[in-house]
């Protein structure tokens, strides 16, 4: 714990569900209160993730592509993409 009582990690691997947020449910509100606004829940644990690791750290999430581009995910890029110099993505494309 650091000293704002913040857990940190340094690595993290994450595989985040892929659901729906509504826009007024509880998980949106909290999403909101780490200054997210996102319309699915995997970038919601994905931003999580980020204010969570300590500089340097790294992770790896198995996601859709569907952040990449977009309006619904605007917030979320910009976020991740300033809080990360180095970005490495691999794309599958196989759905089997």
């Amino acid at each position: 714990m650091n000293g704002a009582n913040k857990a940190e990690f340094t690595h993290a691997i994450l595989n985040p569900p892929y659901l729906k947020i509504n826009a007024h449910s509880q998980v949106r509100k909290l999403l909101r209160a780490i200054g997210l606004e996102t319309s699915n829940l995997y970038t919601g644990f994905m931003a999580a993730t980020a204010k969570l690791l300590k500089s340097g750290g790294e992770f790896v999430a198995i996601t859709p592509r569907t952040f990449c581009n977009g309006t619904y995910f605007r917030n979320f890029r910009k976020m991740f993409l300033e809080r990360y110099k180095s970005y490495w993505s691999w794309v599958f494309h196989e759905h089997s």
